[in-house]
């Protein structure tokens, strides 16, 4: 197996500070496991360094399945077998995340009504899933509902595996990740510094 976390990042992420509160919490502890790189669009400023990678696709929240789409191109041109992929109010207990089960399925994360998983969560896709997400056109949607859709057509099932979390799901134990934020696009990078250091000192998720 040949996983890699990808992240979806903005310009503003990367102004805020959120991308680097990522870096100095679970990428800082356990980014020897597995390797990572932020995502960004076409309208990125900066010069990126060795884990940041910029697509040539255009920028908004209603056509995130076009990086999704680039990013599956990047990843499958280097021989990675799977790919999780998260948003960047995502924090990811990595030893939990490799020892998830994610190569027995195609597809999985934490499976919404709809079908399809929940991107805050993060989701796996294999190859086969990559594939399936190239074969469909973009169209404006919710991207993990899209992501959704490509797989359903290709026949691929998401397997439901509440571990990938948010806050607003029921509580249970050996929670892979966390969804800090779901409300008004202002997430704090101070969640992701508190939520590390809870995981750290007392062992386990903190519902916050």
């Amino acid at each position: 197996m040949k996983p890699i976390i990808l992240i979806h990042a903005t310009p503003q992420d990367q102004k805020r500070g959120i991308v680097q509160a990522i870096r100095n919490t679970w990428v800082h502890e356990w980014g020897n496991l597995i390797p990572h790189r932020f995502m960004y669009d076409r309208t990125f400023p900066f010069r990126p360094i060795d884990d940041e990678e910029v697509f040539d696709v255009e920028p908004g929240y209603w056509v995130m399945m076009d990086k999704t789409k680039a990013a599956c191109q990047w990843a499958l041109n280097r021989g990675y077998t799977h790919v999780f992929i998260i948003c960047s109010d995502t924090y990811v207990v990595v030893p939990r995340l490799l020892k998830s089960g994610y190569a027995d399925h195609d597809y999985s994360g934490h499976r919404a009504d709809e079908g399809h998983a929940g991107g805050g969560c993060g989701y796996w896709l294999s190859v086969p899933a990559m594939q399936a997400v190239l074969k469909l056109s973009s169209y404006h949607d919710y991207e993990d509902r899209w992501v959704g859709v490509a797989c359903g057509i290709a026949g691929i099932k998401c397997f439901h595996d509440p571990r990938y979390w948010g806050y607003v799901h029921p509580w249970l134990e050996g929670i892979i990740t966390v969804h800090l934020h779901q409300g008004d696009g202002m997430f704090n990078p101070i969640q992701m510094l508190y939520q590390h250091d809870i995981f750290m000192n007392g062992g386990d998720i903190c519902a916050l």
